[in-house]
This record gives structure tokens, sequence and C-alpha cells, in this order.
């Protein structure tokens, strides 16, 4: 259960990290878990979304600005008095805005706090909440920046999330560039997604647009340091001179944009070195795969960037959607022979799946040339498809489904309906739907239409939990529309007449309805 106190609003499409909050459950038996990082890390949005997830009875307190020793007495207080034997945790949330007699008593509390207390101490500064000592007495661990930057894990669920498409190769560069600073990359694949453009051009965008801001962003943090740090960090910010390393040291410390990278080299976080300032030492530069785009609702489409692939037979094109819809885009050449030349002697089979292949490798060749086709295409041991440089709209519609339903079934509600509103987006028409329907492609369309009318549902349930009528109703109407007989499309009229009743009325059908279930 949650409690929480001057919370703030978390945009639609901020995602859960697991990898975050399994460290946060896996080191819940600390008396002090500390997330410690600059501004801009998404340190708020983990530990709002781990609070509401958590099994735990949490309270959540953000400390004002300039906050005082008793105003922290006075929530720590309240907190106990909130049948204490059955809180677990307590979150303090900027922690940095306390005043040094502030900072005393949440460092005292860590010390008489009961047993069946834990806290969650978040900031910016090391140095503000003694980190050190902490850690040193093993009372506390911590989640510093390092831990808290995005993976291109993370940077591909948000992708998917905000409908942007994006390579693996994608997702890496994107990190580089942001040194996987969350409020980079979460502009970047927002700006992908408003202009429809590639993520390394919408990450240039976010730049261009966005220097003044995290100038004034930097200035504004540069007021909680002493009047000769800031001088640092300005050096820094303008490419000059590499200041006196233990000065930087203590910048990283008080969460100033400044990354330690080893063997005593600091600098800058990327996205935070103003354009046109002389930039670090350039790797060599990654080659580049454009993705496959890969359309299989309503009609087949198959580009790469924006070049159709000259398909010379009508079944290469059915191998390449077999493929596709296998979990791992990989089929023996004995199953391809299997499906489709079911009634051919065996040895013919065997020479046609050969030709086929190749004509499929002349296909990619043609657009990519013969080097790298295997970076799409692969015939040997088995037939493969390489799903790291695949776009398909299908598996991503498949993906949002698949997060949607364990969000729906954890309780998160926004999060569940991003994802059902995503699949719902990608679901032009049914699979193949003005293609000669093939006996092996029959259970995969039918699949996703149900999946289809799932989502709706769904979006339709959580609206009525919302009070959202008309929402609710419209997503029925559609549902009705595509599959007037699913058993779902009743259950959420059912649900709709039921919020329609008086209140004493509703909880009347809701008690009958409970009752039928159990018998």
């Amino acid at each position: 259960m949650l409690r929480m106190t001057g919370l703030p609003r978390l945009t639609p499409l901020t995602i859960h990290r697991p990898r975050l909050e399994r460290w946060l459950d896996a080191y819940a038996q600390y008396p002090v878990r500390l997330i410690v990082a600059p501004a801009g890390c998404g340190k708020t949005s983990l530990l709002l979304k781990y609070c509401a997830a958590s099994e735990r009875d949490t309270i959540y307190y953000a400390l004002p600005e300039a906050c005082e020793a008793e105003t922290v007495r006075d929530m720590l207080d309240a907190a106990l008095d909130v049948k204490p034997s059955q809180c677990r945790e307590i979150v303090i949330d900027d922690i940095d805005n306390g005043t040094p007699q502030a900072i005393a008593e949440l460092l005292r509390f860590v010390e008489e706090a009961p047993e069946n207390i834990t806290l969650i101490y978040v900031g910016r500064s090391r140095e503000r909440i003694d980190a050190r000592r902490l850690i040193a007495r093993g009372v506390a661990v911590l989640c510093d920046a390092r831990r808290m930057a995005f993976d291109a894990q993370e940077a591909g669920t948000l992708t998917e999330a905000c409908g942007v498409c994006a390579t693996d190769l994608d997702l890496r560069r994107l990190i580089e560039d942001t040194d996987g600073w969350a409020i980079a990359v979460s502009s970047a694949v927002r700006t992908a997604a408003a202009e429809r453009e590639t993520l390394e051009r919408a990450y240039h965008l976010w730049r261009l647009q966005s220097q003044v801001f995290l100038r004034d962003f930097a200035a504004a943090e540069l007021e909680r340091v002493p009047h000769d740090c800031r001088q640092v960090f300005w050096d820094l910010y303008n490419g000059e001179s590499m200041p006196d390393i233990a000065r930087l040291r203590t910048l990283e410390a008080c969460g100033l944009f400044v990354t330690d990278e080893g063997r005593d080299v600091l600098r800058l976080y990327r996205p935070m070195r103003p354009l046109g300032t002389k930039p670090a030492p350039a790797a060599a530069p990654a080659s580049f795969t454009p993705p496959l785009m890969i359309g299989m609702f309503r009609s087949f489409e198959a580009r790469i960037e924006n070049r159709d692939l000259p398909w010379v037979r009508r079944r290469d094109q059915q191998i390449i959607k077999y493929l596709l819809l296998k979990p791992n885009g990989t089929a023996t050449r004995a199953e391809l022979a299997a499906v489709f030349w079911a009634d051919t002697d065996r040895h013919l089979a065997t020479q046609s799946v050969r030709t086929a292949c190749s004509t499929i490798r002349k296909a990619f060749a043609s657009i990519v040339g013969p080097a790298n086709v295997d970076l799409y295409f692969r015939t040997a041991p088995d037939v493969q498809i390489d799903l790291a440089n695949v776009v398909c709209d299908v598996r991503r519609f498949c993906a949002h489904m698949t997060d949607g339903d364990a969000d729906f079934e954890r309780g998160n509600k926004q999060d569940a309906a991003m994802h059902y509103r995503a699949a719902e987006k990608l679901y032009a028409g049914r699979l193949l739907e003005f293609e000669n329907p093939e006996p092996w492609i029959v259970p995969h369309t039918v699949q996703l239409h149900d999946r289809f009318v799932q989502a709706l549902e769904r979006l339709g349930m959580l609206a009525v939990q919302n009070e959202e009528l008309a929402t609710a109703t419209q997503y029925a109407s559609r549902a009705h529309a595509v599959a007037p007989d699913h058993p779902a499309v009743g259950r959420l009229y059912e649900k709709i007449e039921q919020m329609q009743m008086p209140k004493s009325e509703r909880r009347t059908a809701e008690r009958r309805a409970t009752l039928h279930s159990v018998s």
C-alpha cells in the first residue's frame, strides 16, 4: 500500500525499469538504500513506479526547498503514527533541499528507526548525506549515476512505448551519445516520435533546440555548490583546459553532471557539452546497418532504406513471412520443405528450398550488396531472419500486448494502457488480409485478431475503472464492430451497464457476479 504526499506528476510514457527495481528489492533488508545521482537521471520516476507496484506498505515524502529540521521530524513522526507495525518503507526524496540540521535529522533517524522500518533516501549529492560513512558502516547501499544510466534494453522499451522504430545499433549509439542520461534519452525518443525522425536525427534536433535549456538547467544546479566550484564547472562546460582532478571529483560527488571514466579522466556528460565546443577524441564510427522494415497487417511490405525488396517469386515472400512469425525467426530446411512442398518428392522439395534461399539472398543483395546479406538473412546451419536488424509490425504488436498484459495483471493501469494503445495503433487490419490465406497463416491470424479484441476490451475496462463512460463505450463499440460474438465484448458491455447503474445497484450486481464466479 502506498501513501504519498507532494506527489509529482509522471508523463504518460514513463516506463518501469525492472533492472533498478530488482536492485531495490534485492537490498530491501538494508536500513538505508541511497539513490544518489545528478538531476535528470530519473530517480523520482523510478521511485514512484517502484513504490506503486511494491507490496510493502510505503510512504513517500519529498522535502520542500530549504526544508528545516522541524519539518523533517514532523514527517517522520507522521510516518510512524500511521499503523507503525505495518510500515515497511519510508521514501524521502529531494534530500538536498534540507538544511544541514534537516540532514542531521535524517541521519539520526537511520540510527533510531524501528527494526521494521527501511529507508530510501534520494538526492543528488553523496557529500550532503555522508554516503561514504553510511556505506562503510554497512547500514547503507548506494545506487549511483552509473547504475541509474539507461542501458540499450531500457531505451528499447521506451522506443516501443513511443512507437519509434529502432535497431540495436540505433539504441547503442543513443546510449553512447547521451551517456545514458535519462533526460536526454527520453527527450530524444519523444522527439523521434513527435517529428517522425530516426533516433540519431531526433537526438541532434533535441540538442539544437535545448542548448539554452541545458545551460539554465546547469546554472540552477550550480546554485547549490560553493562559488569557487562553479568556475570549475564552467571551465569544463566551455571546453577549456582540464581543471584540477580533486575539484572535479568534488563536483562529481555533488551531482553536477561530471562522469568519472577511470584513470583520473573526468568529463561532463556528453549532452551537457554545448554544441561547437572542442569535442573529446571520437572513436571510429561504427558501421550502420539499416533495418529491414516489415509490414504484415493487411498487406505485406518489406523495405530497406525505403527500397522494396525485389522478390523473384511469391514463394520467396511466403518463406520470409513464415520466418517472421516464428518466435526466433528460424526454421530448418526440412521444416520449410514440409510446409511449402508437402506434396513434392523429398529430393525435389530439398532442391526447391535451396533454390528459394538463393533467390531470397539475391533479393537482399540487390539492395545491400552480397557482402551484407548475412546481416538480414542466413541459410546455415538453418534458414534464419536476423531479428536484431528487423522492425516488424506484428512482432512489435505482440511485444506490446505481452507487456500490457503483465502490467494489467500487476495493477499498473497507466503502463498497461500505454502498451495496449501502442498495440491498437499497430493493428492496421487482419494479418495479410489482402492475400490468399495459407493454412499455416490461419492460426496466427485468429490469434492476433483475438489479441487485438483483448486490447480493446482491456482499454475499455481501464476506462470503466477510471469512470470514463464515453471512452469505455467507444472501445466497446469498436470491439463489437470487429468481433460482435467475442466473449470479451460481452464482458465489457456488462461492465459499462453496471457503471451506469446507481451505486447501490452497482454494488449488488458486483456481489452477485462475485458469488456467481465463486460458485
